[in-house]
């Protein structure tokens, strides 16, 4: 599971139908922060355009455009849970550094970024299933 984590509106191409370039019918679809997408094993290629692949967004299908999810990986606006609880408990090792160093500077960034990690975290779990709740929970309380 993927959920995206930064610049709210980011757009992908989704496709409706087609199964060539010049009758290829598609659309954009805006992600909005804390929207969770869970990639299926399932894809479709359109000569001259490239691969489709079935991505379920907030529990509905479409056909995404791979490149599209390919940038914002790369550029990392979207991550996986395991990405998201690595840089928290980053930000909690920044903030603690920032204290002994006395450094107002790097406190106030990883602090004001840590507080947008947790109210993410707030935004996910409710599209988490049970047992993967159990463990979210485990992981924020520590």
């Amino acid at each position: 599971m993927i959920h995206v984590v930064s610049f709210p509106g980011l757009s992908v191409e989704c496709l409706y139908y087609g199964s060539n370039y010049e009758k290829l019918v598609s659309g954009r679809q805006i992600l909005e922060i804390g929207d969770l997408l869970e990639l299926k094993n399932q894809g479709r290629y359109i000569p001259k355009k490239g691969w489709f692949i079935l991505v379920t967004i907030n529990g509905k299908g479409n056909f995404v455009f791979l490149k599209d999810l390919e940038k914002y990986l790369q550029e990392q606006w979207i991550k996986c849970l395991f990405d998201i609880e690595l840089e928290k408990n980053f930000l909690h090792y920044q903030i603690d550094k920032s204290l002994n160093e006395r450094n107002p500077d790097l406190f106030f960034k990883s602090s004001k970024r840590l507080r947008f990690i947790c109210s993410l975290t707030d935004k996910i779990k409710p599209h988490l299933v049970d047992n993967q709740r159990v463990e979210m929970n485990k992981i924020l309380c520590d």
